[in-house]
């Protein structure tokens, strides 16, 4: 489907809508029409020539009678306009805003639900510029597009017939330049949509230089790198302004054409209206009404190119959105799937191979993305309940593993499996796999909110005693309530409304706030990668106290690069550039030479 056609199927929902927006709209450029009428009828009646109005209607009233009735006219039109310019504004931003806002809350949910392949294909900054820019530039589709064209066209229509009605011959003259005009504009808008693209997707890069930057101000600025950066989004900046340039040259030279050619036009049609005058085939009060009926038909041809850049913006953003609105994701649920039902937790890799795509935009350090596999061939059991931990050098894989248990990313082999208690996790629903998991990443990530709003995100109905024992058991109760406002303090450093009170939590606290999140939920299944990363000796004992006890309750699979950890582990599994090295307890490990041994040596 073309991006109008799909554009206009997304509109049909708000058909009525459209129907009244554009009827007000034609009411308001068919009303100030009348002037031209009135006021000629004036001009001739005082001159105490025959009127006509439209050219076909005669009035043999008196001056006085003339000039009431144009005065009136005059008052009437006026009232009219002002009546139908309040709701031609209401109606058009009434449909704009529901059609923009339908889109926006599409776009949002199906980001919620594209995998991770697909988010890091495009990265956050071009997801970002197709959520906001690209849905706000259909705004115009629908108000400088679509009404407009539909009133652009009875803007031409009515006022041609008026002056065909008037002087066939006078007409015929001054529309004989509106195919010139078609066809050249035709030719240039082409060149100017395929532009109008290139600018959009130079917009989008730029905007991901730009969050990548942000994001990494303190490794820029700490390496004294700032100038290098700077250099870089100004060449970007600078490539995307070339681009712009080039749609406002088109842009101009459609503008130039209208007005050459009308202007041409309506010099034709006072030459040959002014010797209709003189020859007394024409009143003046006529001419007056002609020529101003030429205007109205020439008005929207020097605005076309304002249509046509706003047609081609928009166009252009409605391919972008329809682009990811119409995606499939990797990540798919079969049409029979089945609610797991997990007993003991027991999840087995079944001869998994797995590479990340070359675009992905991934920020984890121990893994590098590229099409080489990173893990290859893997079969590996896991559980039932127990501790497994996953242990190797940077780069070796470990990561993945916990990522493709929850179906962020699905293994690329087709012989390669997954299953939780003998159930292919491809044959259960996402929410339902989902459910009976919980994932601690390396990375804590805090939400713009309270402290409890951050806790509870997983589990919304949790008790306030659930929240509390979850928080005692990830060693974050303490700091909590020694907080300003508790468990209400406001958090997340991106909240604008709250950027004025919001508190900076530290990375371990970050860390602690993760682990309870996870807790509460009460998972079956615990994933953690790297729990310890940002965590003090103190806390960093309570997290092994804290596995220790859950271990027998839950299947739970860490990765580690704090060996210390590994001691507590029932398993031990040791990964080396996408396969698996070795598996054991700690004492078998650390007792034979290897890489766990290596690895143990190098961390005392």
């Amino acid at each position: 489907m073309s991006p109008l056609k799909y554009a206009l199927w997304r509109l049909k929902r708000y058909k009525k809508e459209l129907v009244i927006a554009i009827f007000w709209s034609i009411l308001f450029v068919i009303i100030p029409m009348q002037i031209p009428i009135l006021t000629g009828s004036l001009i001739d009646g005082i001159n105490g020539d025959s009127v006509k109005v439209y050219g076909i209607i005669t009035l043999d009233e008196s001056k006085e009678e003339i000039l009431q009735f144009s005065i009136s006219g005059l008052v009437i039109v006026a009232i009219a306009y002002g009546i139908t310019a309040y709701f031609r504004t209401v109606s058009r931003a009434k449909i704009s805003r529901s059609f923009v806002f339908e889109l926006q809350r599409k776009l949002a949910k199906k980001l919620e639900i594209l995998s991770l392949e697909i988010h890091g294909r495009y990265g956050s900054g071009d997801l970002l510029n197709r959520s906001i820019l690209d849905t706000q530039s259909v705004r115009p589709f629908v108000e400088s597009t679509i009404i407009k064209t539909v009133v652009s066209v009875i803007r031409i229509i009515y006022p041609l017939a008026v002056l065909f009605m008037m002087e066939p011959v006078l007409a015929a003259m001054t529309s004989s330049i509106l195919p010139l005009q078609f066809l050249l504009t035709r030719k240039i808008q082409k060149k100017m949509r395929k532009t109008a693209r290139r600018v959009r997707k130079r917009r989008a890069k730029l905007t991901n230089f730009l969050k990548e930057d942000l994001d990494g101000i303190e490794a820029i600025q700490t390496s004294n790198a700032e100038s290098r950066s700077f250099r870089k989004i100004s060449k970007q900046v600078n490539r995307v302004e070339e681009i712009e340039l080039r749609v406002q040259k088109y842009s101009a030279m459609i503008t130039g054409m209208a007005w050459g050619l009308t202007t041409a036009g309506l010099a034709m049609t006072w030459w040959y209206g002014g010797l209709q005058v003189l020859a007394g085939e024409m009143t003046i009060g006529t001419l007056v009404i002609f020529s101003s009926f030429v205007v109205f038909v020439y008005s929207p041809l020097r605005r076309f190119s304002e249509i046509m850049s706003a047609y081609n913006k928009s166009i252009v953003a409605v391919e972008r959105i329809q682009e990811i609105l119409d995606m499939h994701s990797p990540v798919r649920e079969s049409k029979d799937a089945q609610s797991l039902q997990v007993e003991s937790g027991e999840i087995k890799f079944q001869n998994v191979s797995f590479s990340y795509d070359k675009n992905t935009e991934d920020k984890q350090e121990d893994e590098k993305h590229s099409n080489k596999s990173v893990l290859r061939n893997v079969s590996l059991t896991i559980g039932p309940k127990g501790l497994t931990a996953i242990v190797g050098k940077s780069g070796s894989g470990k990561s993945s593993f916990l990522r493709l248990i929850p179906r962020l990313y699905d293994p690329q082999n087709d012989e390669g499996k997954i299953t939780i208690d003998g159930q292919d996790i491809k044959d259960v629903t996402l929410k339902s796999l989902r459910n009976e998991i919980a994932v601690v990443p390396q990375n804590p990530m805090i939400f713009s909110g309270t402290v409890y709003e951050n806790i509870i995100m997983g589990r919304p109905d949790a008790t306030k005693e659930q929240v509390e024992n979850a928080c005692k058991a990830a060693d974050a109760y303490d700091f909590i309530v020694n907080l300003e406002d508790g468990f209400d303090t406001v958090i997340g450093e991106n909240d604008v409304s709250s950027r004025d009170n919001s508190v900076k939590l530290s990375q371990g606290q970050s860390q602690r706030i993760t682990i309870a999140r996870a807790l509460l939920r009460e998972p079956k299944i615990l994933l953690l990668d790297e729990p310890t990363s940002a965590l003090d000796m103190e806390s960093e004992h309570k997290l092994f106290e804290m596995l220790n006890c859950l271990k027998d309750k839950m299947t739970i699979m860490v990765i580690v690069h704090n060996l210390q950890l590994a001691n507590i582990a029932d398993k031990i599994v040791v990964v080396d550039n996408g396969i698996i090295d070795a598996i054991g307890t700690h004492s078998q490990l650390v007792s034979s030479p290897g890489i766990y041994q290596n690895l143990y040596t190098k961390g005392r």
